[in-house]
């Protein structure tokens, strides 16, 4: 597909679905910010859509907003939606100016012109103070436009902001750079990193011989641990997008080591410390004084030494006094990856580089079984058909980012329009969608509230521990699991859109939606809870709609919501919702609750759990056979290998063993029970952990 027929479809698609500018604007910019926090172009968005002026008699204006507390990064966007038949230009006068308006909303907010200038409580004074309060713990800023226009010049180099005497980072993504980030038709160069910036012509490096056909290059190198602290401060979050994991502050055992290197011995920091695992889509090599120099870095990526990187940032830039890291050189690892091979290696390069520290399957998450089952089933159920239509549907589940486009790509238009009736946009869900939605009906509102990537870890948590939980793994994830999902989706998303009319409630301010969304759904299904109920989840599946009741009731607790949530005793509102005591105080709320009404989108907790139970046990008697199929279908051969490769590593006990040659031994009348078929399986699955392949 095209970016024009892409932009076109995506436009018509907004347009018709939304009533007037405002709420297309909005609709536009809630998609984008969705894929780019999915994608880590973004941490976070907290929408906060204002106009003012500011002192100077500047115009202020901004769409959202979101502080990133692990790296002190404040981000702010602004958005411009035009929706017309023909994409206009986005000129460099227009994303000055557009800045202008963002950075002007981040002076008034420290000056206290939006506090003096806006209603007590209102939503912009509330981001206004938190900016104010933050204004020490900020260490840069990211600026967002997100556009449906197109941008005359691909490059932003020369145009720089300083805001605070701090770092600005500019990130436009007008309607081809979106493009390009759903199809996955760009490997994006998110950060260009010319050494002679920080005061070095280069870093001497040499390149290893990894062979012509491993789709990479690979360097060893040495970089100061000043540059490192520089470029940090730039980019911060945005060097970690492939890392596995987050960084720990320097209390932790490990952190403390560091620091403490780089405070008593900085010249010793290369010899004990194991250094930094870097990825990177393109670089330069120069011969300086007949040394081979790396003199520029695209797309720089950490995914192993994220401490140490952070660490001595933080004792460069935070500590008080200042600690010198002049001194301090650390070892470099940087391998340019091949865009084709780049999905694939970096997480086995990130996988194999944290090797050394254990790694729950949550931090790979994306990449999980369950991901992969859940996308199986949306590929197999047709939704029933609703509307008199005599054509069923599907509720597509992109289990990798852009899929749903990509999938489209090289079809005939008569193709496309078939494969868009059988899987509407609208009926789309992502995996960021899917851990909102279950975290949601699972009374867990204050992670929701936490944003997109704390939301996600939440329920990898717990999708983690049930997926082991019974004795087919995931055996608990069946069919019945999606339909509750999508039921959860259409109630979730008929809330969202009936807060936003005002015949339906009038109460709301255009503020705090999501906080308002996730707390009232929550508070419901507690409420059905404490008189052993649920909510019918199969029925919803059934009638593809959300009943008016089931929304008149959660609109009623909706606007109880946020009477309790922006109750001035609270403080900033947001950071208020992410605490378990938001959670307890709604929870406590009375409100006027009529299940009676309800009853017919109601079934007993006892007959739900029981048809869970049933649905698993048919889920894990259909798993104990494909197992047995699998184990019967790698043959003979690959078994002995297992069991050698087993026997050889040391690491597997007499009976581990013994299974595996069951396997080797296979014949007529000589087949693995489906018992044995399974643990053969969880065997192998730890071998490949292990590297066997």
């Amino acid at each position: 597909m095209e970016m024009e027929e892409f932009r076109h479809e995506l436009i018509s698609d907004i347009n018709e679905n939304n009533d007037d500018q405002e709420s297309r604007r909005e609709a536009y910019l809630g998609m984008v910010v969705n894929d780019l926090t999915e994608s880590n172009e973004a941490v976070g968005f907290d929408g906060c859509r204002y106009n003012g002026k500011a002192k100077n008699g500047r115009d202020i204006e901004i769409d959202g907003y979101h502080y990133d507390e692990d790296d002190g990064t404040l981000c702010v966007y602004i958005c411009r939606y035009i929706g017309g038949d023909e994409a206009e230009t986005l000129t460099r006068a227009e994303i000055e100016h557009l800045l202008s308006l963002e950075t002007e909303f981040i002076n008034s907010s420290f000056d206290g012109t939006i506090d003096e200038n806006s209603p007590e409580n209102s939503l912009e004074r509330n981001v206004a103070d938190f900016i104010e309060l933050y204004r020490e713990k900020i260490q840069r800023f990211r600026l967002y436009i997100i556009t449906d226009k197109v941008q005359t010049s691909r490059t932003v180099k020369n145009l720089s902001i300083d805001l605070d005497g701090k770092n600005a980072q500019i990130s436009i993504f007008d309607i081809r750079k979106y493009f390009e980030l759903v199809s996955n038709s760009k490997d994006y160069e998110s950060s260009e990193i010319e050494l002679e910036d920080y005061g070095y012509p280069g870093i001497s490096c040499i390149k290893a011989d990894t062979g012509e056909e491993s789709g990479y290059e690979a360097y060893l190198s040495i970089i100061p641990g000043k540059v490192l602290s520089e470029i940090y401060d730039k980019y911060g979050f945005h060097l970690l997008e492939a890392n596995v994991r987050s960084y720990l502050n320097h209390t932790t055992k490990i952190n403390r080591g560091i620091r403490g290197t780089i405070v008593n011995e900085p010249g010793k920091f290369f010899a004990y410390n194991n250094g930094i695992t870097a990825t990177c889509s393109d670089l330069e090599i120069s011969q300086i004084n007949g040394k081979s120099m790396i003199t520029k870095v695209k797309s720089l990526q950490i995914v192993n030494g994220c401490q140490t990187m952070a660490s001595i940032h933080d004792a460069d830039a935070n500590s008080r006094p200042k600690i010198d890291v002049s001194s301090v050189m650390v070892p470099l690892k940087i391998i340019k990856i091949d865009p084709e091979h780049n999905s694939d290696l970096t997480m086995k390069i990130s996988n194999y580089s944290n090797s050394q520290n254990k790694l729950s399957d949550s931090d790979f998450f994306s990449n999980s079984p369950f991901h992969i089952k859940i996308e199986r089933i949306s590929k197999r159920l047709d939704a029933p058909a609703v509307d008199g239509s005599i054509y069923s549907t599907k509720w597509y589940y992109e289990r990798a980012r852009g899929s749903y486009l990509q999938e489209q790509s090289g079809m005939t238009p008569a193709e496309r329009r078939k494969f868009r009736a059988e899987h509407p946009k609208n009926q789309c869900i992502t995996k960021t969608d899917l851990a909102k939605y279950r975290n949601t009906f699972e009374m867990r509102p204050q992670f929701v509230s936490k944003g997109t990537q704390k939301n996600m870890k939440k329920f990898a948590e717990t999708v983690e521990k049930e997926w082991s939980n019974t004795k087919i793994n995931g055996a608990s994830f069946t069919d019945n699991y999606y339909k509750e999902t999508v039921a959860m989706a259409i109630i979730f998303k008929n809330l969202e859109k009936a807060i936003m009319n005002p015949e339906l409630a009038p109460w709301y301010q255009n503020g705090y939606r999501a906080n308002i969304v996730t707390y009232s759904i929550a508070k419901l299904v507690y409420e059905f809870s404490e008189i052993g109920a649920s909510i019918d989840y199969l029925s919803i599946w059934a009638d593809q709609r959300c009943p008016e009741c089931i929304r008149d009731q959660l609109l009623s607790i909706g606007k109880l919501v946020l009477e309790k949530i922006t109750a001035p005793s609270h403080g900033d509102v947001r950071e208020f919702c992410k605490k378990d005591d938001c959670w307890t105080l709604i929870k406590g709320m009375e409100i006027d609750f009529h299940p009676e009404e309800l009853k017919p989108y109601l079934k007993s907790t006892a007959r739900t759990n029981y048809e869970r139970r049933v649905s698993s046990r048919q889920e894990s008697d259909r798993g104990k056979m494909n197992a047995r199929i699998t184990v019967v279908n790698l043959g003979n051969e690959f078994w002995k290998k297992a069991a050698s490769w087993a026997a050889a590593s040391g690491g597997y006990g007499g009976g581990e063993i013994y299974l595996l040659n069951k396997g080797a031994e296979m014949g007529p009348g000589n087949v693995p029970t489906e018992y044995d078929a399974v643990k053969m399986l969880k065997i192998l699955e730890k071998m490949e952990k292990e590297g066997f392949q």
